[in-house]
């Protein structure tokens, strides 16, 4: 039995979301859809990989492509049609977002329709009691 390959969906972009969070957040939607198995085919890894989805009734293996190649080139390969969704892990500059606003709907790309926050970075400074500078550290700007 042979079975057609179909790619869904191309999403092209940041390396910080594509290398882990992208490929695990396309499996579950592999699964969602009914896929039987879903599996990751890694081509250079943490980098380029392609989510299978397998559909036994179908006769069928839906692909989810991800390059993780940075955030600047999800932007570039929207903007020429390479991709589907850009990954970024950082906000879109205005010359992009006016670049890309012909692409979102209602012509802009900064709106909720457009940009879907996955993530937030977050920093935790943790010291212990005991170090004699503690009591001398303060909130206020230096």
């Amino acid at each position: 039995m042979v079975q057609t390959r179909e790619i869904i969906l191309r999403i092209y972009g940041s390396h910080l979301i594509g290398a882990e969070l992208a490929p695990a957040l396309a499996e579950e939607f592999l699964k969602k859809l009914g896929a039987d198995s879903v599996k990751v085919d890694t081509v250079v890894p943490k980098t380029e990989m392609n989510v299978e989805g397998t559909f036994s009734n179908k006769d069928l293996i839906q692909v989810i492509e991800i390059r993780a190649h940075g955030s600047k080139t999800g932007f570039r390969d929207l903007k020429n049609g390479a991709c589907d969704i850009a990954m970024s892990s950082t906000t879109i500059t205005t010359k992009e977002a006016a670049e890309l606003a012909s692409l979102a709907p209602n012509g802009g790309m900064t709106g909720v329709a457009a940009e879907h926050v996955v993530g937030v970075d977050g920093v935790a400074i943790v010291v212990n009691v005991a170090n004699p500078w503690v009591p001398s550290l303060s909130l206020e700007p230096v």
